[in-house]
């Protein structure tokens, strides 16, 4: 997240170098909540109802990505990443691509 020590920045940078994956602990810790038996989100944010490969679609276009480069790093096609990428507008209620990062960047800024 933006708001990351450099520490951490140069953590992850190492991390991602060294072919992981990285998550500040705030992000696992909302990625975790969606797995604990019981637990209830933080906050009712659609964003609780995408699938596991729609949460890292949508997560990567927070991250500026392509659809070209989601389709390489997750191993999918152009065309899946882009089907991924129209359930999560729909379940969103978000419309075009645009909307969409705006909306990604808000949720992994933690602004929204």
């Amino acid at each position: 997240m933006k708001h990351e020590a450099t520490a951490k920045l140069l953590e992850a940078i190492r991390t991602v170098r060294d072919g992981s994956v990285y998550l500040s602990a705030d992000m696992r810790k909302r990625m975790l909540n969606r797995f604990t038996p019981g637990s209830t989100p933080s906050d009712s944010s659609p964003v609780e109802s995408l699938s596991d490969r729609e949460l890292q679609v949508f997560q990567a276009v927070a991250e500026g990505m392509s659809t070209k480069e989601i389709a390489a790093q997750l191993g999918l096609s152009v065309k899946t990443v882009e089907g991924y990428k129209g359930r999560v507008q729909q379940k969103l209620d978000v419309h075009g691509t645009a909307q969409l990062t705006r909306y990604a960047v808000k949720w992994l800024d933690g602004t929204l």
